[in-house]
């Protein structure tokens, strides 16, 4: 396991080596501490091992050495399948289940800090009458992840237009809470990334979100200049193609968002718009999801050309550079090998050209398509992690569009909006609110790509 995740860091030296063997260490009691919950009924234990074919219980990286001990634990819901199927829910159930004061729509609306120590103090929370909880041994913040906040994505990951496809809720709150209570960020740019997921024409729905591998590898997707620019299979896992100890400099293939570039696996700064293009052919083989593959052009999800020039046009991009993409992929494919990208040759589809100089037989095979792709957040949360100061920040130190007042320490009266605290609120007392959320119109954080 240890040697594993050493593997995983690579020649980053952010996450010290005694903080990864506590996470190794903690691992490896996970089994026994969910058995002692109760929920061996309900959970498979799968042993150390490789299929050779994608599978979640596989390791996400064979080539690393320690990947042939990884094993992996599964929720069935039991040998009825009524149990839970999710650890998730599971957890849930137990929690409910004890003496715990669990609390459900509580959204914690501010962090209180004593403005002399700097320690948090406790919270306000609650959508409806906030209410003021005093932490008797500290607060843990679990944030969750930030892929529903433009702006974080943009200054942390680079990135713009993104589409999320999951945890509508994570709009990085809870960060802004610890950075103004003197927090500092730490791993801000890891997690199951970004990667081109087709959507439909307008813009509103995704085909499919995770298992894009199953369908992107008959076609291709090119940019809004009408290149290729990535390996765009983007499966999620490559098990079927890779061997336990093979080079991972040269492997390729998507890891939850992360690819292989330049003998490195790095999240990709992906454009906000591509198109997915493919033929009536690799419809028929999967290009969309079952249910969606008749008469995609009459239901939304799809452009159709008779010919690559006139699909160009449809789409708007460049037909000469669309036109020499089709025709170089087309090439690769007679060879079965990808020059451009590396796409693995049993991943590789032709795309008809045009209708004229591609003898077909009597059927749709010429007839080009292309859906709109875009970036979802596929995975529930962004990894994250805070390290606490004993600071508290100065008023003139705050953020434009951040408000910092002092409130009384009983708050269970106080009534003011969960957005925007008025700054004269409260000015005689001895405690100081940071508050969570800013007065912004949720709606307006995303661009619709």
């Amino acid at each position: 396991m240890n040697s594993y995740i050493l593997g995983l860091n690579g020649d980053s030296d952010c996450t010290p080596e005694d903080v990864m063997k506590a996470y190794c260490d903690g691992l490896t009691e996970n089994a026994d501490w969910l058995k002692g919950l109760g929920a061996e009924p309900y959970m498979a234990v799968m042993g150390p091992g490789y299929e050779g074919a994608q599978s979640n219980q596989n390791p996400e990286y064979p080539e690393i050495d320690g990947a042939q001990y990884m094993g992996a634990i599964r929720f069935t819901g039991g040998e009825d399948k009524t149990g839970p199927k999710h650890i998730a829910v599971f957890l849930q159930q137990y929690v409910e289940s004890t003496d715990v004061d669990y609390q459900k729509s509580t959204p914690m609306t501010a962090l209180v800090q004593d403005p002399e120590s700097g320690a948090i103090l406790g919270v306000v929370a609650g959508e409806k009458g906030n209410k003021y909880y005093k932490a008797n041994g500290g607060v843990i913040m679990c944030t969750g992840g930030f892929e529903n906040d433009a702006e974080y994505l943009e200054n942390y990951m680079g990135m713009q237009g993104v589409t999320p496809a999951a945890a509508l809720e994570n709009t990085a709150d809870g960060h802004r809470a610890c950075a103004k209570a003197g927090a500092a960020m730490w791993h801000m740019k890891g997690g199951a990334c970004f990667w081109m997921a087709p959507r439909n024409l307008e813009n509103t729905e995704f085909t499919q979100t995770q298992p894009t591998g199953l369908t992107k590898e008959f076609g291709i997707t090119v940019g809004v200049n009408g290149r290729r620019f990535y390996n765009d299979w983007d499966a999620c896992a490559a098990g079927d193609v890779l061997e336990i100890g093979s080079d991972l400099r040269t492997n390729v293939g998507y890891r939850h968002g992360a690819t292989q570039w330049g003998g490195r696996w790095v999240h990709l700064p992906l454009p906000p718009k591509a198109w997915f293009v493919y033929d009536a052919a690799g419809l028929a083989a999967g290009a969309l999801p079952e249910n969606l593959r008749e008469n995609p052009d009459t239901t939304g999800w799809a452009y159709k050309a008779n010919t690559i020039e006139e699909l160009a046009a449809l789409i708007d991009v460049p037909a000469d550079e669309l036109a020499k993409t089709v025709s170089t992929w087309n090439t690769f494919c007679d060879n079965g090998e990808d020059l451009a990208f590396y796409r693995p040759s049993n991943h590789m589809t032709k795309v008809a050209e045009d209708r004229s100089t591609q003898p077909c037989a009597p059927r749709p095979c010429s007839i080009p398509m292309a859906v709109r792709c875009a970036m979802p957040r596929l995975a529930s949360s962004i990894p994250m992690a805070t390290r606490s100061r004993t600071c508290t920040p100065l008023a003139s130190s705050v953020p434009s569009g951040a408000t910092c007042i002092r409130v009384r320490a009983t708050l269970a009266s106080a009534s003011y909006s969960a957005v925007s605290l008025p700054a004269t609120l409260w000015r005689n007392s001895t405690y100081e609110i940071i508050p969570l959320l800013r007065d912004v119109n949720p709606s307006s954080l995303w661009a619709s790509r």
